[in-house]
């Protein structure tokens, strides 16, 4: 008789208010944003108001929470966006 051992993490997942997620822009709801939800955690996407998005996961250069959301509102400033904020992020 084998025994399994299920474990169970806990997972903290943010994302801001409906009216913020209707202003990101169109291109970042779908291709974007859909590959971050694949992604592993932790994780942060930032999109501008009305233009620009990035994400970021951990990695040895972005290790905290800190430098992961900093990357994700440096890609997305990169990406042209306008007033970028994180606007989920899962730790």
């Amino acid at each position: 008789m084998k025994h399994l051992t299920l474990c169970v993490a806990m997972i903290s997942f943010s994302v801001t208010t409906p009216a913020i997620a209707q202003e990101m822009a169109a291109e970042c709801k779908s291709g974007p944003f859909a590959r971050y939800l694949a992604a592993a955690s932790p994780k942060a996407f930032a999109a501008g108001k009305t233009r620009g998005c990035g994400w970021q996961v951990k990695s040895d250069t972005y290790a905290t929470s800190a430098a992961i959301r900093g990357k994700a509102i440096e890609q997305c400033q990169q990406f042209g966006g306008d007033n970028c904020r994180i606007v989920a992020e899962q730790k």
